[in-house]
């Protein structure tokens, strides 16, 4: 990809400032699962994968939001997110009670 770009963009730099930018990257899985449908190992399994690559590609130890994969979510997945270290959740609006 380097070599295919490199006459329009410096990637290596364009990375690196990336890194060091104060832009909040948030996680999700890594194939883009449907979370309520895969079973808990698979998608804990897709959560780790995710947080590895984006540690290695991004330079950043944690991600304190997720964004589940076509909003796929439901309530069972929190401590499952809670245990990865995330903080929050992008959700749909259905998830969202105004009066509680």
């Amino acid at each position: 990809m380097r070599q295919t770009f490199g006459d329009v963009v410096d990637i290596e730099d364009f990375l690196n400032r990336y890194r060091r930018s104060n832009i909040e990257f948030i996680g999700s899985g890594l194939y883009h699962p449907v979370y309520p449908l895969t079973p808990p190992p698979i998608g804990t399994a897709q959560t780790e994968w995710w947080q590895g690559l984006g540690r290695h590609l991004l330079g950043r130890e944690n991600f304190p939001g997720f964004w589940p994969p076509e909003m796929g979510f439901c309530m069972e997945m929190i401590p499952m997110l809670q245990r990865h270290g995330y903080k929050y959740v992008l959700v749909d609006s259905i998830y969202l009670n105004p009066n509680a």
